[in-house]
């Protein structure tokens, strides 16, 4: 009788939006396809993305560093999300959605 083999669980995957400026879009389309020509498949944006945040993880990054391209991109008049205090406008469900974020 042969035995069969068992498969790893893996974590449920979370849904997230991400904007990127154009030169920063093709970065990460010339590192997929970097990827893909060495591992002989195909590698998605969100492998890209997830694999750089486990690295990021791993290696933690001085937070320093990070505020200071996050600063900067700031200072070019990029907004990225809101200043303490500030409170948020109120965002309608797209038309049609009836509410639901899976529509």
């Amino acid at each position: 009788m042969a035995r069969t083999q068992k498969t790893a669980v893996l974590a449920p995957l979370r849904i997230h939006t991400v904007s990127l400026t154009p030169d920063v879009a093709a970065t990460l389309k010339d590192l997929q396809q970097e990827c893909s020509d060495q591992l002989g498949r195909t590698v998605s944006a969100s492998a890209i993305v997830r694999a750089l945040l486990r690295l990021a993880a791993r290696q933690s990054p001085p937070v320093a560093d990070i505020t200071m391209l996050i600063s900067d991109e700031v200072d070019t008049g990029r907004v990225w999300g809101w200043r303490a205090g500030q409170k948020q406008p109120k965002r309608s469900p797209p038309r049609g959605s009836r509410g639901s974020p899976f529509l």
